[in-house]
């Protein structure tokens, strides 16, 4: 079967227009993909300028975060360093003797607990609490407990408690006035160490 030159033409002509309808549908998505390109660069380069200047304000938290936490550090080893390593019962007794006498008061009882752990946030101390029983004129007395709460010795202490027993004044005549007793509880803290 020989083809004719008509045949030849209308054969070309349909695989021009099959090409030509592709090429079409190909330009067609293209040219939408594109559209939707240039739609996406336009609103990331709206959003550039935005999103510069929240990063360069993050950066700016980010430092100021940063100077916040090397301040903090240098206020826990400051804290750290005002805390003795462990509380050495031998050398509070001797002080707490010592206070009392320059107060002139006589000390009835002296007793340390167990050293216990504490935990503080993240922070873990260690915590011996001194019961300490004196005997005294009320002024000793007043002299003795703010003398601890206010000494350096007791910088790592805290008086937690404070009992004082004020018996009543001797009645007639010859009746021996007695001297005031204070019991009083404090807790010394020692930081452990790393």
């Amino acid at each position: 079967m020989k083809l004719t030159r008509t045949t030849w033409l209308i054969l070309a002509l349909g695989v021009f227009v099959i090409a030509f309808a592709s090429l079409f549908v190909v330009y067609s998505r293209q040219a939408s993909q594109q559209k939707d390109l240039k739609s996406s660069l336009a609103e990331a380069e709206a959003l550039f300028p935005q999103l510069a200047s929240q990063i360069k304000n993050l950066e700016s938290q980010l430092a100021q975060r940063q100077s916040e936490v090397a301040a903090a550090l240098l206020n826990l080893s400051q804290a750290k360093a005002k805390f003795p390593p462990s509380v050495r019962s031998i050398d509070y007794y001797q002080r707490l003797l010592a206070i009392a006498g320059d107060c002139n008061l006589e000390v009835t009882s002296l007793m340390a607990s167990q050293t216990r752990q504490q935990k503080t946030d993240s922070v873990t101390y260690l915590v011996t609490t001194f019961l300490v029983a004196v005997r005294g004129d009320m002024a000793s007395i007043l002299d003795f407990v703010h003398t601890l709460a206010t000494r350096e010795d007791f910088t790592s202490a805290t008086v937690t408690v404070v009992s004082i027993n004020i018996p009543q004044p001797p009645t007639g005549q010859g009746g021996i006035p007695q001297e005031s007793e204070a019991s009083i509880t404090m807790d010394i803290y020692a930081y452990p160490g790393e």
